[in-house]
C-alpha cells in the first residue's frame, strides 16, 4: 500500500481522512457493542483515481460502492450476530476526503 500526505482519524463512532494519493487498501474496524443494530453514514469527495467502499463482516457484505466526486449516503445494518464489521477502502492513485460516522440505535 502506497499513502501520500494522509491526514485523519480513527475513533469509535468516526473516521475520517483526507490524502493526496492512496493506492492498496486501508481497513477501519467499526466499534459498536455486539449485535447493535447502527446507522451507517457517510461523505465522500474523490477529485482523482478510483476509490472503492465496502463494509464487510466475514460472512456478508453489507455496503460496496464506487466513489467519484462528491456522495453523500446512510444505511441502517444489523449485526444480529455481533460479527466483527470492517469499513474497506481500496485505492488506485485515489485522492480526497472520506468521512464516516456510525451510531447505535
Amino acid at each position: 500500500m502506497t499513502t501520500k500526505n494522509w491526514n485523519g482519524s480513527d475513533v469509535p463512532g468516526h473516521t475520517y481522512a483526507s490524502f493526496d494519493y492512496l493506492s492498496g487498501t486501508q481497513k477501519f474496524d467499526i466499534k459498536v457493542d455486539k449485535k447493535a443494530t447502527f446507522y451507517f453514514k457517510y461523505a465522500t469527495n474523490i477529485k482523482r483515481g478510483k476509490l472503492h467502499l465496502s463494509l464487510e463482516s466475514p460472512t456478508r457484505v453489507i455496503l460496496s460502492e464506487d466513489l467519484h466526486g462528491p456522495q453523500a449516503d446512510s444505511i441502517q445494518v444489523g449485526n444480529p450476530g455481533g460479527e466483527k464489521i470492517q469499513i474497506i477502502l481500496v485505492g488506485s492513485r485515489a485522492a480526497g476526503k472520506v468521512d464516516f460516522v456510525y451510531a447505535q440505535q
